[in-house]
């Protein structure tokens, strides 16, 4: 079943919340011209070091330590080894691994809310929500005091927090051959698997444990009378194990440790890691690809930012029009052409101002990009104006 409510929203109302989003939409816009600067100077830092440490990097043996190689930039590859035994004391579960995650559910109800907005005559808003509700297996607490107060809503209680935290334990060390690595490389190592409870692990948690309802289940321990039917307030709690295996490695070594590499030519201290037998070039490859990914991506992030900002600073106007709807989703889509109009440009210089300082030859291209943008954006404005007067 769901429980459907109409909101409506007179048109001073709207026109007052439209011009309080306008300092948002100015914070908004104002924010990214440092997020810009910031993604466009940690993308060339991190090309650059990558540029500098394929050049720089040295084939070595696992098994054996080349003092020769002291301070230099080393590529290792073998079977990685943990000795340490990790343990989650409070369900006495302990296994052999880099590490070991417990994770926590409960059954719980969960609020689906869809809105649909329609505007009327007279600047009036109309939005219709369904409120839907499931049941839902989450690992997180869902707060039922913050359903919405309706008859679908009654009697749909969750029990509270979650009885035990998710939690992981890490191991601090490991070795690849006659080399240490510290939990900082070993964290990006392994792979993970399930670990398989039986009950003779249930007897040794009984007491930290004291739930009559605790049982094996599917490999995990289950809270609850019966797995096939949960009911609310159910709980699963599954461990994972990450194991050790082939790895690669490219760090600076020192003595008998692999850390990140630090160099004067270099902007930031760094290390590549990755599962399975890599060459040198495949381990650059793929860093340079996840440097790109992610520079694009808070690249969008900071140009949405812009003409998101932008287009809450016009909105207040679309509003205005919404006396009519007609022309007010006209001038709504209309302002929106002009918040891209705007932003465009005006990212492009940023991020090409950010560029000139490291690439001088693209950093100038790219402002001829932006100058060219500005030109058209120029020329069109004074082309409509000109068409307008001699009409």
């Amino acid at each position: 079943m769901a429980h459907v409510e109409y909101e409506e929203e007179g048109w001073f109302s709207r026109i007052g919340d439209s011009i309080k989003g306008i300092f948002g939409g100015i914070a908004i816009f104002m924010l990214a011209f440092p997020l810009i600067f910031w993604n466009e100077c940690r993308a060339i830092d991190r090309a650059q070091d990558l540029e500098l440490e394929l050049g720089s990097v040295v084939t070595a043996k696992a098994d054996s330590i080349d003092k020769g190689n002291e301070g230099k930039l080393v590529h290792v590859q073998g079977d990685v080894k943990v000795d340490e035994k990790l343990e989650d004391k409070q369900f006495m579960i302990s296994a052999n691994g880099l590490a070991l995650e417990r994770k926590v559910e409960m059954y719980q109800w969960k609020e689906n809310v869809k809105k649909e907005s329609k505007k009327k005559a007279g600047g009036k808003k109309v939005t219709k929500k369904t409120y839907t509700y499931e049941k839902t297996w989450s690992s997180s607490e869902i707060k039922s005091s913050n359903f919405d107060d309706n008859k679908e809503a009654k009697g749909k209680v969750n029990p509270g927090p979650l009885p035990y935290e998710n939690k992981t334990v890490a191991a601090k060390s490991a070795t690849l051959g006659k080399y240490k690595l510290s939990q900082g490389i070993t964290s990006g190592l392994g792979e993970s698997s399930k670990l398989t409870l039986k009950e003779a692990d249930l007897k040794k948690m009984e007491k930290s444990l004291k739930d009559a309802k605790a049982k094996i289940h599917d490999g995990g321990l289950y809270l609850g009378k019966n797995p096939a039917k949960p009911e609310i307030g159910d709980v699963r709690i599954t461990f994972t194990l990450k194991k050790p295996g082939t790895a690669t490695v490219i760090a600076g070594q020192y003595g008998s440790e692999l850390k990140a590499w630090k160099h004067k030519k270099l902007n930031d201290p760094l290390v590549l890691t990755a599962n399975g037998k890599k060459t040198p070039e495949k381990m650059f490859e793929n860093a340079v690809s996840s440097n790109n990914m992610l520079t694009w991506i808070l690249r969008f992030v900071t140009w949405f930012m812009m003409f998101g900002g932008l287009s809450a600073v016009f909105r207040p106007l679309s509003v205005i029009a919404d006396v009519i709807p007609f022309v007010g989703g006209l001038v709504g889509k209309a302002f929106a052409l002009v918040s891209f109009l705007i932003a465009t440009p005006i990212w492009f210089l940023c991020v090409a101002l950010a560029w000139v300082v490291a690439r001088p030859l693209l950093g100038i291209l790219m402002l001829l990009g932006a100058g060219l943008l500005f030109g058209g954006l120029i020329f069109a404005a004074m082309k409509a104006r000109s068409a307008s007067s001699t009409a």
